[in-house]
């Protein structure tokens, strides 16, 4: 009787540990396409992201926002084998933009807007739609610019001395 308490016990840990490691995936991190400004934030496996001025929202399970018209929101999604189909919609809920993620061999996350690309953003008075496909880098993976500070503190050039 006590090894098969024992054994059902095992056996709900093991589930239970297995579970939890498919939380882990390729869908979850901050990504950043510097062509548009635009960053991505997702975590397809658990509502754990804020977004920026919409804290009220609560937890989700990611946005984009940047050089866009409005913040945009993950509503749902499907992964299917090594893709994700997600649907965001926008700050008010008026529009609704249906895309397709997956990475291509160097890592990188690759966005393609499936139909019409309604996402677009403000430029010299004039509304401009996004690219219908664009590449993300992973934030973490991206070198911090160098500011001109940094390149004075960091010359190798000898320092005159001043009299």
């Amino acid at each position: 009787m006590k090894k098969t308490i024992f054994l059902i016990v095992a056996l709900m840990l093991s589930v239970f540990c297995i579970a939890q490691k498919q939380e882990e995936g390729p869908f979850k991190g901050t990504f950043y396409n510097d062509e548009n400004d635009i960053t991505i934030a997702i975590n397809l496996y658990d509502t754990t992201i804020v977004s920026p001025n919409y804290s009220f929202l609560g937890k989700l399970n990611g946005y984009m926002t940047g050089r866009l018209y409005d913040a945009w929101f993950v509503t749902t999604f499907k992964i299917t084998g090594e893709k994700a189909l997600v649907n965001f919609s926008n700050d008010i809920g008026s529009d609704s933009q249906q895309v397709l993620f997956y990475f291509d061999d160097k890592g990188q996350l690759i966005y393609e807007a499936q139909g019409t690309n309604v996402i677009r953003r403000a430029e010299d008075h004039k509304w401009y739609k996004l690219p219908t496909k664009m590449i993300f880098i992973d934030k973490k993976k991206i070198k911090p610019k160098s500011n001109y500070f940094d390149q004075i503190k960091n010359s190798t050039s000898p320092k005159k001395q001043v009299q």
